[in-house]
């Protein structure tokens, strides 16, 4: 076998520039959905984040109940603010991970995800 230097380039008959691959034809329809869905998940989690940054009360409960590993609780707590989108909660001892979806019926197409340190 020949050793060839690396800036040696192979001709090949079968292609040449002229020859490029097909694309579908652009349709920007689902994208602009999933941008107005994503929309709606920023406007939900804004709401709960004004609510946990204006509530001394709600703050504390949230951390009491995720101190004690009462997911529920948290998850109940914090669905009380007012989102309407799924939301999963998870939670270590130096924050907190919350994860709001579209839900199946709206294509399921975005993800917010917040990680909020305490």
């Amino acid at each position: 076998m020949k050793h060839r230097p690396y800036n040696c380039f192979i001709y090949s008959p079968e292609f040449t520039v002229e020859q490029r691959q097909e694309f579908p034809e652009i349709d920007p329809s689902k994208f602009k959905e999933s941008a107005e869905a994503f929309s709606q998940l920023m406007a939900d989690g804004s709401l709960m984040l004004d609510e946990l940054s204006q509530s001394d009360e709600l703050a504390f409960e949230v951390m009491e109940a995720a101190q004690v590993n009462d997911i529920d609780r948290v998850q109940e707590l914090l669905q009380a603010t007012g989102v309407t989108h799924d939301l999963d909660v998870e939670f270590t001892p130096s924050g907190i991970t919350l994860r709001m979806r579209t839900s199946a019926n709206a294509g399921d197409c975005c993800v917010l995800t917040m990680l909020l340190k305490w």
